[in-house]
């Protein structure tokens, strides 16, 4: 009798557990009427670049996986600092039917005054990903690391660098602000400021010498020989680098990476950001998305509204503290 009791327990147990992950594995439940239209994914950014194919590569995942029931269209909307993008975003219902994908730059820009939204004015989904920042030299400079680029400008105090930096305000720029502060070289810089992919170009045409950049426009180069790679920020070395130190090993206190992931109009209902994250989440869990990121020199990051949204606020305050002791903050 007790036996039998006991195997009925059991039994009662294994079926709560199986219908528990039975429930995990279908993911968050999809809201009624949602989507009934195809899903807008908005990026601020031209065609071609690491935005733009991150999000291509997500839209894709979604339609072969049938994560959704409704496509998601990436639409490139680039122009006015990004501001086109964001006031279509501002401007659409609250129903998750239009997104945003962009990354740190979202906190970088409103910090240094070139726009007047923030982080504050929309819903945060998910994050997708992580990048690492680069600094690359050109193949000739005498220096393969950031020990021996100090040893020079020690050697040399009346020179200056030419340092390329994409446009004014960007995550990039913000990044490479953080090593050449942290190393103490910013003195030893001439700061020039480019925009976008113009700043590699000016690099492999000689103007400028070294340049902060990410894996997706700059490893090309690295592997032609027309550039190296002497730091990249983060706590770890990355794999497609693994001589090239990190700034945790080189000491820094702001270990810096631009985040990338998805935002929605403000007041978009909770169950809507969930099921958008938990769909995003799928897609960042395949296989393919995971090459995807290898071969970008990207990290696997997934964070869900909440989570996102706090790490994002960690990081404004320290992005707006380097911008308010450096003093770059823009006047309009």
């Amino acid at each position: 009798m007790k036996r039998t009791r006991v195997i009925w327990i059991l039994a009662i147990v294994m079926v709560f557990l199986l219908s528990m992950s039975s429930a995990m594995a279908e993911g968050v439940k999809k809201p009624d009427n949602f989507p009934v239209k195809p899903i807008r994914m908005l990026i601020p950014y031209a065609a071609g670049g690491n935005s733009d194919m991150n999000a291509r590569k997500l839209a894709e995942i979604i339609e072969v996986n049938k994560l959704m029931p409704q496509k998601l269209i990436v639409t490139n909307m680039q122009g006015s600092n990004t501001m086109e993008c964001f006031n279509a975003l501002f401007g659409a219902d609250p129903d998750g039917h239009t997104l945003v994908l962009q990354h740190t730059a979202i906190l970088t820009l409103p910090a240094y005054g070139i726009v007047n939204y923030t982080m504050e004015d929309v819903d945060a989904v998910c994050e997708v990903l992580e990048q690492p920042l680069i600094i690359f030299a050109r193949s000739e400079a005498p220096y393969n690391n950031t020990a021996e680029l100090l040893e020079y400008v020690k050697n040399n105090p009346d020179v200056k660098i030419p340092f390329g930096l994409p446009g004014v305000g960007s995550s990039g720029q913000t990044g490479a602000e953080i090593f050449l502060t942290e190393s103490g070289l910013r003195d030893h810089m001439l700061l020039v400021f480019y925009g976008g992919g113009n700043t590699l170009s000016a690099q492999l045409g000689g103007e400028v010498v070294l340049s902060g950049g990410f894996a997706t426009d700059g490893m090309r180069y690295v592997h032609s020989g027309e550039l190296k790679a002497i730091a990249v920020s983060g706590d770890r070395r990355l794999d497609i680098l693994p001589e090239v130190e990190c700034f945790a090993e080189l000491g820094f206190e702001n270990n810096y990476m631009t985040r990338q992931g998805i935002w929605a109009t403000k007041g978009t209902p909770p169950e809507v950001l969930a099921y958008l994250a938990d769909v995003f989440r799928q897609a960042c869990d395949t296989d393919s998305y995971r090459e995807y990121l290898k071969i970008q020199g990207c990290e696997e990051a997934y964070r869900g509204p909440e989570d996102w949204k706090a790490i994002m606020q960690a990081d404004r305050v320290q992005i707006e503290a380097l911008v308010e002791k450096l003093g770059l903050k823009v006047e309009q």
